[in-house]
């Protein structure tokens, strides 16, 4: 299965390596007491939610090699499966970062080696199910375990290093674009999260 992950690298060297990070939603299904999300300290996000059809436009006018997918949790935006079988259909290679709790929206998408997956082990969701979720999708994509985070642990434990980027930047450190769920512009995790605040 690693195959996929190895044409999808191959494909994003020839393809120029540039990416960008796009949050479709700051929403997420678990409620993990050390993550940033804004619905954790009781306030709904700032940031409106864009459609499909929005992501598609600002995206074809960027023209990147690669798309980034974070939040919050992906498989929350309700319009993840067509936003991604559109970005799939246009070659852009992507990447989701998951909690893979709910793997019911990527079941929508058709088995490829253009989509891969990084996802985090949070400790409020089964392992049991987390193993589950993981064979299923590892079936259909590449799918890499990132972190595996303790009980009310805010840092994660890394499980290896990360050839990419965007996958392993502090916060006090650039990403070359992250795109809110408004469309709007940070340069940093960080940065998107005190304007959530502010």
């Amino acid at each position: 299965m690693k195959i996929r992950k190895y044409l999808w690298e191959i494909a994003n060297i020839i393809k120029g390596n540039d990416q960008i990070v796009i949050k479709p939603t700051t929403r997420c299904n678990l409620k993990c007491s050390y993550c940033a999300a804004n619905f954790v300290h009781g306030r709904p996000s700032k940031f409106t939610e864009v459609t499909v059809d929005d992501w598609i436009l600002m995206i074809d006018k960027r023209k990147p090699s690669a798309v980034t997918l974070s939040g919050g949790e992906p498989a929350v935006y309700e319009e993840l499966p067509e936003l991604i079988n559109r970005l799939v259909a246009k070659g852009y290679l992507i990447t989701i970062f998951s909690n893979i709790s709910d793997i019911r929206p990527f079941m929508k998408i058709p088995k490829t080696w253009r989509v891969k997956f990084y996802s985090t082990y949070h400790p409020n969701f089964s392992l049991q199910k987390y193993k589950f979720n993981l064979k299923i999708l590892s079936n259909r994509f590449y799918v890499d375990i990132r972190e595996v985070r303790a009980i009310d642990d805010p840092s994660p434990k890394y499980i290896k290093e990360s050839k990419t980027k965007v996958l392993m930047v502090e916060q006090n450190k650039a990403y070359a674009e992250m795109y809110a769920p408004n469309l709007s512009l940070f340069h940093s995790c960080y940065d998107m999260d005190n304007n959530e605040e502010n």
